[in-house]
């Protein structure tokens, strides 16, 4: 058989450096010859004799969905990204925590007060066995 998915898209350039997208779509999926078949069967649970099966279904529909799409792009050239990735730079050398590393280290607050440190860990007959320890800074 055959079936149409039809797709409609629009760009609306605001000025140089803004563009609003927005589209629709359809898609359409149809059931495999194995999923739609009573006789084929496959094994599941990890073997056929754990009693699970997954079996073909003369019922299946096919898949269809809508979907809906809504942006706002903007572009500033190179440069924005430049700038970008310089603050990126510097909050890693100036706040190794992170921006709310630095916040808590400045003002004190802490969102997640409690810390989990790993003591120690051994490897043995192929397993890792690992202690921790639970405290909370202040």
């Amino acid at each position: 058989g055959s079936h149409l998915s039809p797709r409609a898209y629009l760009n609306w350039l605001l000025d140089d450096h803004w563009v609003v997208k927005g589209g629709w779509g359809q898609a359409f999926k149809a059931p495999t010859l194995l999923q739609n078949s009573p006789n084929w069967g496959s094994a599941s649970c990890g073997s056929a004799t754990a009693g699970c099966w997954i079996i073909g279904n003369p019922d299946l529909k096919p898949e269809t969905s809508n979907s809906y799409e809504l942006g706002l792009l903007a572009d500033y050239g190179s440069w924005y990204l430049m700038v970008l990735g310089l603050i990126g730079i510097a909050i890693m050398l100036f706040a190794p925590r992170g921006l709310w590393g630095l916040f808590s280290d400045r003002t004190g607050i802490e969102l997640f007060p409690v810390r989990r440190r790993l003591i120690g860990g051994c490897i043995s007959g192929g397993r890792l066995s690992v202690t921790s320890s639970s405290s909370k800074e202040e």
